[in-house]
């Protein structure tokens, strides 16, 4: 039952978000974005005059999100239908909807987060581990550039700390969620440590 819930998690929370301001609206609205025709080559990405934020595609592939599967969102976002704050900006499509980038990523992270817990019933912890890591990453990637204030990407990336726990319990020495006291409320942080082997060759 447990588990059932922490997988619904994700439809109870975006459900609950009400009309909220699309990504692109939040940083520099009052201004147009700089750039002109063309694409400029960055150290970080790509920055294109048709993507609002930049493109980190060989960064993203780096930290383990599939080349494919990458294009493949990418294609979704820039075909989807619906209103844009920024018309001439692919990935500012308003709502969470399909074409809508945190709605596209998240989806897929969905699609692994329950493929990770298959796994975990079926008894393949170091596959279900792989998943829920992927599963992070996406939900990561669905919450960028992660901007203060966009309450889908703060959803998303809960999401995403949801599904970091799930893998933590399955490392060699289990992920520890401490509890930190700060100006009246709590910050949650996340100690790894190596296994007790390591530990010995010292």
């Amino acid at each position: 039952m447990q588990d059932e819930e922490a997988l619904n998690l994700s439809e109870r929370l975006f459900s609950k978000v009400r009309k909220v301001q699309e990504t692109s609206t939040i940083s520099n609205s009052a201004t147009e974005l700089g750039g002109g025709e063309g694409e400029q080559v960055l150290i970080e990405g790509v920055c294109s005059a048709a993507w609002y934020r930049v493109l980190r595609r060989s960064y993203w592939i780096w930290q383990g999100i599939d080349a494919i599967e990458l294009e493949d969102i990418l294609s979704h976002i820039a075909t989807g239908e619906g209103t844009r704050s920024r018309p001439e900006k692919l990935d500012t499509l308003q709502g969470y909807a399909p074409g809508n980038w945190i709605y596209e990523f998240s989806q897929v992270a969905g699609e692994y987060l329950k493929q990770g817990k298959q796994l975990e019933q079926d008894g393949d912890l170091a596959a279900a581990r792989k998943a829920y890591l992927r599963a992070t990453r996406y939900y990561s990637l669905a919450s960028y550039p992660h901007l203060k204030g966009d309450e889908l990407a703060e959803q998303a990336q809960l999401q995403g700390n949801i599904a970091y726990r799930e893998a933590g319990r399955l490392l060699p020495v289990p992920l520890k969620v401490l509890k930190i006291p700060f100006r009246d409320k709590e910050i949650n942080g996340y100690l790894h440590l190596p296994p007790m082997t390591m530990w010995c060759r010292w």
